[in-house]
């Protein structure tokens, strides 16, 4: 699945070219702040560029993803309902991009019902997109239709079948719903891929229960050991060896 709030500034100037009005320049330092994670900073921008009426599509997204950032999901939901709202009525990746965040703000304010519905939209107009179709799985699951989120996740998988995160991404899903014996068939189709590094390896060793190898894969990815994220899967691994003291 892509990672929501993802290097927010160089996917903006990305799609400022599918949009005829010049961003502004508040609307610029906002996405700024947004890029240094400034997230009140990068709001009180927005409201300028609203002042100033600038490229209110972009403006109202912006919103959006600070909203976001702030984890104050039904601000973000409203804001990113306005960018929707600003746009011209041409469909493009702008608001494609706009309505995927729409559909993640919405999961986030526990509202699975909206989200699907909103992924639905997406797929209904752009149906090679797999983090659409895992994301409405996610829903589903939270809707309690397993069979159809498990539809879904096989739609995913068959669109980005080289990327082990997404079988990770569904397995965690899985269990989460108390689903793990399905699950589980994600982790081993994951195993069987060709293009596959050792962290990746060991975290799909780790769900697996063999934390052994999760730790020998792990130490093997570990670098120069200041990847937060792998260092936090090394410690999981060593707690469930049973070593606290890593």
């Amino acid at each position: 699945m892509r990672r929501i709030l993802f290097p927010v500034l160089i996917s903006i100037l990305l799609l400022w070219g599918c949009n005829n009005q010049d961003p502004g320049e508040s609307t610029v330092l906002g996405f700024e702040a947004l890029e240094e994670k400034e997230y009140d900073k990068a709001l009180d921008f927005f409201e300028a560029a609203v002042s100033a009426n600038e490229n209110l599509q972009q403006v109202y997204r912006g919103q959006g993803i600070a909203y976001m950032g702030k984890a104050e999901y039904d601000n973000a939901v409203n804001s990113l309902r306005e960018s929707l709202s600003e746009s011209d009525g041409r469909i493009g990746e702008l608001e494609y991009d706009t309505s995927f965040y729409l559909a993640v703000a919405e999961f986030r304010n526990g509202d699975p019902k909206a989200s699907k519905d909103t992924c639905t939209a997406i797929i209904g107009l752009k149906q090679d997109d797999p983090d659409a179709f895992f994301l409405r799985g996610k829903a589903e699951l939270k809707l309690m239709d397993s069979d159809m989120a498990i539809k879904d996740f096989n739609t995913a998988v068959s669109l980005d079948s080289s990327n082990p995160d997404l079988y990770i991404d569904i397995y965690e899903c899985l269990a989460a719903a108390g689903l793990s014996e399905q699950g589980g068939n994600y982790l081993k189709s994951a195993m069987e891929l060709t293009k596959i590094n050792d962290f990746q390896k060991g975290k799909l060793s780790y769900f697996m229960g063999e934390y052994e190898d999760a730790r020998t894969k792990l130490e093997n990815a570990r670098g120069d050991g200041t990847d937060p994220e792998l260092i936090l899967w090394l410690g999981r691994t060593y707690e469930a060896l049973g070593d606290k003291s890593y």
